[in-house]
């Protein structure tokens, strides 16, 4: 990469994480990067300032189940693009089944997210928004479950649980080994969703929330692998 100078002090400049723009190190100096990709590109019908594509994401290559949750993700980021579109969207499936909660999406069970704000009372922060409470199965009985708030994942079993603020997603892995499609966080098993009911588009919706609200909280951010 050939070096720029800044066009203030005539420092070297730096290109920031997201490839977005040149700050200069010296006077703070900054200006857009105009070989970026443009933000409407794709590959794969996905947006590359999101993601950074280490797998053919191809629709064809995946079986029927795991082409829905791509089709759902494609269309929440290139169609709906924004959260709050996105949480409509989220809406309208988790109200057909009784194992999802929210804080505060009308019409759908608001005491599930109790159940894990009282679980998880001493890491919420006291604005915290749970934006989604899954179940891992039919017999999870409020034991196994996954929370998505606007600041992080979190992954509990029984009396454990693990944690991942959405910034410190590095990469995601979409696998169907198990029979249905998941999303692992970070190659880590233990942080994975998926769904207990054969409505997949719930699944592309979550991964797309969780990628802005990524961006949203940290815009230089670099961008997510897909592998």
């Amino acid at each position: 990469m050939s070096e720029k100078k800044c066009p203030s002090c005539s420092g070297v400049m730096e290109l920031s994480k997201s490839g977005k723009k040149w700050i200069c190190p010296y006077c703070n100096e900054e200006i857009e990067n105009e070989t970026k990709n443009s933000e409407t590109e794709l590959q794969d019908g996905l947006p590359l300032n999101i993601f950074y594509l280490e797998k053919d994401m191809a629709e064809d290559n995946f079986k029927k189940d795991t082409k829905e949750l791509l089709k759902s993700l494609k269309y929440c980021l290139n169609e709906l693009k924004t959260l709050e579109r996105i949480e409509d969207y989220m809406k309208k499936n988790m109200m057909d089944t009784d194992s999802y909660g929210s804080d505060d999406m009308e019409g759908v069970q608001k005491e599930l997210a109790n159940v894990a704000r009282e679980r998880l009372a001493d890491e919420l922060e006291q604005d915290e928004r749970i934006i989604l409470y899954t179940e891992n199965g039919m017999f999870a009985r409020r034991k196994e479950f996954n929370v998505i708030t606007d600041k992080r994942c979190f992954f509990v079993n029984k009396k454990d649980y693990i944690q991942i603020k959405h910034t410190d997603i590095v990469d995601i892995k979409v696998d169907s080994t198990l029979g249905m499609p998941s999303w692992s966080l970070n190659g880590d098993y233990k942080k994975t969703i998926t769904s207990n009911c054969t409505d997949y588009r719930m699944l592309g919706a979550v991964i797309a929330l969780i990628c802005l609200l990524s961006f949203k909280q940290d815009p230089e951010r670099e961008r997510i692998r897909l592998v």
